[in-house]
């Protein structure tokens, strides 16, 4: 299961958030001037600083899309492209015998530490070979893949997010003994559907810069996150039916 739809929207940004209120509601200061003359009739008197007002406003716009989509979206179900049999064997004895958990510093911020290691094209000894695996992985199903990172993770639970130093988009793959712990995305740029991507032994393919997140599993489930922070790396962002029709082509 995913978390509920007023959480996933949160990770948008408020601006983004108004466009899509707006979009349903034809007469556009109907919804977002009501929130915002809401906050200056009581929580601008209760609040002692912006932030607190700008939150306000950030929620209450959430609760209004998710009322406006009717508390539900509709999810498709994608199959990710598969890698070739016995392709992952190496890399999920690797992961289950390595001593890489938990890495010693912090990895991201707002991340645990014991689930999440961050693995980057120019990284020590020890890293060669968890970069080396996942090298060879990526190449067996995607032609010049595009990644100077790694998201290594272990049992790791992601909530809705977006990744905002990303460059470019991101392919991902999940190993393991393991139900659930679908890849989940919005599949249009209006957030009318959710895809639920399989990336069991399948490569998903989404961009982190916009909304996604990891629906509920259980068992024994890694994943491997294949991004690029890199300027050189930049690329513009794509309409996700694009990434899903390269997931389906196989």
């Amino acid at each position: 299961s995913s978390p509920p739809l007023h959480l996933q929207l949160m990770a948008l940004p408020t601006k983004e958030l108004e466009r899509r209120v707006n979009k349903f509601r034809t007469t556009t200061s109907s919804i977002t001037s009501s929130i915002r003359e809401d906050s200056k009739d009581s929580e601008v008197r209760k609040a002692k600083s912006k932030r607190r007002c700008r939150v306000h406003i950030h929620a209450s716009l959430c609760t209004k899309l998710a009322q406006l989509y009717g508390n539900s979206r509709p999810i498709r179900h994608v199959l990710g492209m598969p890698v070739p049999v016995g392709s992952t064997d190496e890399l999920l004895k690797y992961l289950r015998s390595c001593t890489l958990w938990p890495p010693p510093e912090k990895q991201r911020r707002g991340v645990s530490a014991v689930n999440y290691l961050t693995v980057r094209k120019k990284h020590p000894p020890e890293h060669d070979i968890i970069w080396n695996l996942c090298h060879d992985l990526i190449n067996t199903v995607v032609s010049d893949p595009i990644y100077n990172a790694l998201a290594v993770t272990k049992s790791f639970r992601g909530s809705p997010h977006v990744d905002n130093h990303d460059k470019t988009h991101q392919h991902v793959i999940a190993l393991g003994d393991f139900t659930g712990g679908m890849l989940c995305a919005e599949a249009d740029e209006d957030g009318a559907e959710t895809l639920a991507i399989d990336v069991c032994n399948r490569f998903g393919r989404i961009d982190g810069r916009s909304v996604h997140w990891v629906s509920g599993w259980t068992g024994e489930r890694y994943s491997i996150v294949y991004y690029s922070t890199a300027k050189g790396d930049w690329t513009e962002r794509m309409p996700q039916e694009v990434h899903t029709k390269w997931m389906t082509s196989s």
